[in-house]
């Protein structure tokens, strides 16, 4: 991990847990997202990495963490998922 490397830009991607492939749900310098008609019950996991300024390269992706609402569809059926360098771009594994 390089101890200067200061994120500038995240890419959350995530998945049915019951689906094979991982897709891009954002792209941008954000560190909060909030995921978008999302099936409720249903375990999606999630992952994240990072890009420094000056950068062409993405970190390695975070280890996987599960997410899941219970709220029933009336319009808002979503996540707020909290993409923190702290907690997975800067810890050992990551960077």
């Amino acid at each position: 991990m390089d101890d200067d490397f200061v994120p500038q830009d995240y890419r959350l991607q995530y998945r049915k847990s019951t689906a094979n492939h991982f897709e891009d749900v954002y792209v941008g310098s954000e560190t909060e997202f909030m995921v978008l008609h999302i099936d409720p019950n249903v375990d999606y996991q999630f992952r994240v990495c990072a890009r420094g300024d000056g950068r062409q390269e993405w970190s390695p992706w975070s280890v996987p963490q599960i997410g899941r609402t219970t709220l029933v569809p009336h319009g808002i059926d979503s996540l707020l998922f909290i993409l923190c360098p702290c907690q997975w771009c800067c810890t050992p594994g990551g960077l």
